[in-house]
């Protein structure tokens, strides 16, 4: 059978996660409501996890959390908790957590959890998962826009004709026409945008004008036009 300690301040809260632990033939050897108290006892114990609240006092917590992950690599260290802040979360994998369980569903998840964490894979409840992966989408989403805005209106003009064209075999002809330029200096631009924007190919500007809308953009481009296309927000 494994073996178990669990940190929470809250007593009820340990009992059912003891309670729950149980049913997975885990056995929960010592309990703390604190981290301090909690370090005392975990120095030396014979175990294979160890479950922590997240609502502690925050600084005790990750200095509980830094001491384990230095001192007892052996023990496999799972939040369970109803905290879902990202940057906390994201902080408590950085000093070497596990698992990350949330208590609303962990009557649900701990079977997969432990069959996971007994297998060194880390597990995280689905709804935090759910939440990082949206905020890291989100963020993704508003990086066509800050690059953008980095570049100059003779920059954002070209990327936008250069869109419309995108699908067409003959591109760098038309794109030059509709610009009034030379194809050498098609080029020439093609080639410090890549740079300023930290491409490796043009087909790496794909995503980004695709983001921005402008990808396909059917109809000639007259100044007036292009003064509003050139203020484009997403």
């Amino acid at each position: 059978m494994l073996a178990a300690f669990v940190v929470d301040p809250c007593p009820v809260a340990r009992t059912g996660v003891r309670e729950l632990l149980s049913t997975r033939k885990i056995e929960v050897v010592g309990e703390a409501r604190t981290a301090h108290c909690a370090w005392e006892a975990l120095r030396c114990a014979d175990i294979q996890f160890a479950f922590l609240e997240l609502d502690l006092p925050t600084d005790e917590c990750f200095v509980l959390l830094q001491r384990l992950a230095r001192h007892r690599s052996d023990v496999n260290v799972v939040i369970v908790t109803m905290v879902t802040s990202l940057p906390l979360f994201r902080r408590a994998f950085e000093v070497g957590v596990a698992g990350y369980l949330l208590k609303d569903t962990l009557d649900v998840e701990l079977a997969l959890a432990m069959h996971m964490l007994c297998n060194n894979r880390p597990f995280v409840s689905s709804g935090m998962a759910s939440l990082w992966v949206t905020e890291e989408l989100s963020g993704r989403a508003q990086e066509p826009r800050r690059e953008w805005e980095r570049l100059s209106a003779c920059e954002r003009e070209f990327l936008t004709v250069l869109g419309r064209y995108w699908h067409e075999p003959n591109r760098r002809v038309l794109v030059a026409e509709s610009l009034n330029i030379s194809v050498h200096s098609y080029d020439s631009k093609l080639k410090s945008l890549r740079r300023k924007l930290g491409l490796s190919s043009v087909a790496e500007l794909r995503p980004m004008l695709e983001a921005l809308g402008l990808i396909g953009l059917i109809g000639t481009l007259p100044a007036e036009k292009f003064a509003k296309i050139n203020s484009i927000t997403i």
